[in-house]
């Protein structure tokens, strides 16, 4: 379990990330870049959760969640700030 567990969080971050970029179609940043920016923001999330000490359900259950909201909302982050401040349009 020691080894399956940071396996499933990176699968669990990448993927929430990914399909939350998904749903910004060609105006966000892409599958690549939102998996990557939830892969991170589940870390941080997870972190978030252990440093705040909060208690979200079982052990592992609660570190699911962490790692799930801690992935969308980084992918959010990025997309939007991608969508606002993005590459425009040469005339």
């Amino acid at each position: 379990m020691r080894l399956i567990a940071p396996l499933l969080f990176c699968i669990i971050g990448a993927a929430a990330g990914a399909l939350l970029s998904g749903l910004f179609g060609r105006r966000g940043t892409g599958a690549r870049v939102g998996a990557i920016a939830g892969l991170l923001g589940g870390f941080a999330g997870l972190f978030l959760r252990d440093l705040l000490d909060v208690e979200l359900g079982g052990a592992l259950t609660g570190a699911m969640v962490a790692v799930a909201s801690g992935a969308l909302l980084a992918a959010l982050v990025v997309n939007v700030v991608a969508l606002l401040g993005g590459k425009r349009p040469r005339d």
